[in-house]
């Protein structure tokens, strides 16, 4: 198995675990979106890995929304995204540019990119920044950042990501 492989198989399992807990009830958000997150970050770099190659790629969180930049734009590897997507260029740009904010609020919940700025992430208690600071636990946490509506269109884009590159 090469590293494209490995990483969109895993993404595909870890989609499937983050819809099965979107929709048990009672489970608390943060778990479907520690999810989510690694689906982005593995699709990222399953997609971006050259097929065949057993060279590792960067240990990065970073990656998603690169991604979706790069797939507004016809390339060898959006081809075939833009294809199951089945929009026209316009409207594909329009979409993606409207997922953009939703991708990013979830990209930056890796919690070594969230260090990095509000704290906001999926997974590890942090330091809310307001006066008197206080420690918000993820469970607990209500995730405003990301309306129930943007993580439905999220679903549909990583369906089609997954279903374009076969994983």
């Amino acid at each position: 198995m090469d590293w494209r492989t490995a990483f969109l198989v895993q993404a595909r399992s870890d989609y499937e675990v983050a819809v099965r807990l979107l929709r048990t009830p009672d489970v608390p958000l943060c778990h479907s979106l520690h999810y989510l997150q690694m689906t982005l970050e593995k699709l990222a770099k399953g997609m971006r890995a050259q097929p065949g190659s057993l060279a590792e790629p960067p240990h990065t969180h970073a990656g998603a929304t690169k991604l979706v930049q790069m797939l507004k734009h016809t390339s060898p590897i959006s081809a075939e995204f833009h294809r199951v997507l089945g929009m026209g260029a316009f409207a594909r740009r329009m979409y993606l540019d409207g997922l953009l904010p939703t991708i990013r609020a979830v990209e930056q919940m890796a919690p070594a990119i969230a260090k990095q700025g509000s704290g906001v992430n999926s997974e590890y208690p942090w330091i809310q920044s307001s006066v008197p600071a206080q420690i918000e636990a993820p469970c607990l946490y209500g995730y405003s950042e990301i309306p129930q509506p943007k993580i439905a269109k999220l679903l549909q884009l990583v369906e089609a990501l997954l279903r374009s590159c076969k994983a």
